[in-house]
């Protein structure tokens, strides 16, 4: 399995959790319910709750530099060239973290 496909299907899994993402959660700040969904997540996936989240971490952090990078959508011909020069294994990272934006916003 390629790294863009179990990241893409970890953003997907915890889209489902909001506990996992979301502080207006009612369980968010439970450990016990957000460590039994790393669990199913860990099952589903086949790696280990601190290697998932050490990705999301990652992939949170990448996304944060991605935008902090990223150019204005002023001048769209610089946006397009930023993109396609900051690809991930083929894939454009900004469509690869649409959950991660909606966290940080």
């Amino acid at each position: 399995m390629t790294e863009t496909k179990t990241s893409s299907q970890l953003i997907t899994l915890i889209q489902e959790r909001p506990a996992l993402h979301d502080i207006t959660e009612k369980r968010y700040s439970n450990r016990v319910v957000k460590t039994g969904l790393w669990r199913e997540i860990e099952t589903q996936l086949g790696f280990s709750e601190k290697e998932l989240r050490n990705k999301w971490d990652s992939l949170r952090t990448q996304y944060t530099r991605y935008r902090k990078l990223a150019p204005s959508a002023v001048d769209p011909e610089q946006a397009a060239v930023f993109r396609a020069l900051h690809k991930k294994e083929g894939e454009y990272f900004e469509l690869e973290i649409t959950l991660v934006k909606e966290e940080l916003i």
